[in-house]
């Protein structure tokens, strides 16, 4: 069994090792004690799969078990469901001495998460994650969320599990897609922290080392968590591909998946990264071609409309939530795979004046409505400023204008600054 311990808030162990579902009620009751109600919350597929083991395991361990289903997916990571949860908890007369484990992916870790940080303010939990993306990433560090309709995770709180137990063996009912979804995550590690590791995932696939990939990417969190627990310097360089791939979920109505819209997210900022000098050509073609390996998309097709809104609401986002950044929108960009560089501003046309920012937004609108201007995002020639304007509407002008008065540039965020 490999044990990585996490310093945070809570401090707590994960745990990982093939067949360990079938000891979770032991190995929590040695971290929490027995005699407690533990309510399992699991997507209905997941539950099919895994909750009856989980359930006998809990109940040899002294526990009694309830269980909380539901349909699964990024669709329900909303308040109704959260209410749900909470009036099952109620309903089931849990207590503070009671907990929840999370089994499942992403969704269900971030849904079960904030309940148990708010239900009776805040009962333990334990996360069992059984996707690659949710052992590798959303399990550790304590981040819980759910949607609203104006963005993901938009309420919700940093609330650390008592333990992660991460079974390998449960990945092996992921549907292709799925488990492709976590190699984008693991492949943002290996690109943010560690060649050795990135040349491991272009030798070997993840399924042919899954135990050691989950060990290290967690590993690397693990580092990052304990020097910025609440996300406000060094751990958002785990925002690589995100800010992005945000925007192409929430274009797609979430038809395009969150492992997806990363690499997407990671192939858009690396191509505008070594446009502007921040990273080599070299650098962007070994991102781009192990994401292809891995049968990751590198490019997107949303629709204008889509980009549009989204980009307001981003802007709109960064204005409502953090009042005190007087330095532009956040978004992390990859100045290497291996080599730290200093921080580079990553500016929107510095040089350019309003006046002929304007002329510029003017001429790329009238384009736009004449359906002439069309954008890959593959073009290495074309900036980042033409990128997103050639995916607009009518309001984009106003838009860039507002990112032009409030300061008018993004930041990038490279390991070592």
């Amino acid at each position: 069994m490999t044990t990585i311990h996490v310093t945070a808030s809570r401090e707590y162990d994960v745990l990982v090792q093939p067949g360990l579902l079938d000891d979770a009620g032991a190995q929590i009751a040695r971290t929490l004690g027995a005699g407690r109600t533990a309510a399992v919350v699991a997507g209905e597929t997941v539950a099919g799969l895994y909750a009856a083991r989980l359930e006998a395991s809990l109940t040899r361990a002294g526990f009694r078990v309830v269980t909380f289903t539901y349909p699964g997916g990024e669709h329900c990571k909303t308040l109704a469901t959260y209410a749900a949860l909470l009036d099952f908890l109620a309903a089931h007369r849990l207590s503070r001495s009671d907990f929840i484990v999370a089994l499942g992916g992403g969704v269900t870790g971030d849904l079960a998460g904030f309940a148990a940080a708010t239900y009776q303010r805040g009962i333990p939990f334990v996360q069992v994650p059984t996707t690659l993306l949710a052992a590798v990433d959303s399990s550790v560090g304590g981040k819980t969320a759910v949607n609203l309709d104006s963005g993901k995770n938009q309420v919700g709180c940093f609330y650390q599990p008592s333990l992660v137990l991460c079974d390998p063996d449960t990945l092996q009912t992921l549907p292709p897609e799925e488990y492709r979804n976590g190699c984008a995550e693991v492949i943002k590690y290996a690109v943010l922290r560690s060649a050795p590791f990135f040349d491991e995932l272009r030798a070997q696939p993840v399924s042919a080392q899954v135990g050691h990939v989950i060990a290290t990417c967690v590993g690397m969190k693990r580092d990052l968590v304990a020097a910025d627990e609440f996300d406000r310097g060094s751990r958002q360089l785990l925002n690589l591909g995100h800010t992005f791939g945000h925007a192409v979920e929430a274009c797609s109505g979430y038809t395009v998946p969150h492992g997806c819209g990363v690499a997407i997210g990671m192939a858009i900022i690396a191509r505008a990264a070594a446009r502007r000098g921040i990273c080599t050509d070299e650098t962007c073609a070994q991102i781009l071609a192990l994401l292809r390996q891995y049968g990751l998309p590198t490019e997107t097709d949303e629709d204008v409309l889509g980009i549009a809104e989204l980009a307001d609401r981003v802007v709109h986002c960064w204005r409502e939530n953090s009042p005190n950044r007087s330095h532009g929108l956040r978004v992390t960009v990859s100045t290497s795979c291996f080599v730290p560089k200093p921080h580079t501003p990553f500016q929107w046309e510095p040089q350019v004046t309003r006046e002929e920012y304007m002329r510029r937004v003017t001429l790329l609108r009238d384009n736009m409505k004449a359906r002439a201007v069309t954008y890959n995002w593959h073009d290495a020639d074309t900036s980042l400023t033409e990128a997103v304007l050639s995916r607009g509407d009518r309001r984009l002008g106003a838009m860039i204008e507002n990112i032009w008065r409030q300061g008018g540039f993004l930041e990038s965020w490279s390991e070592g600054f």
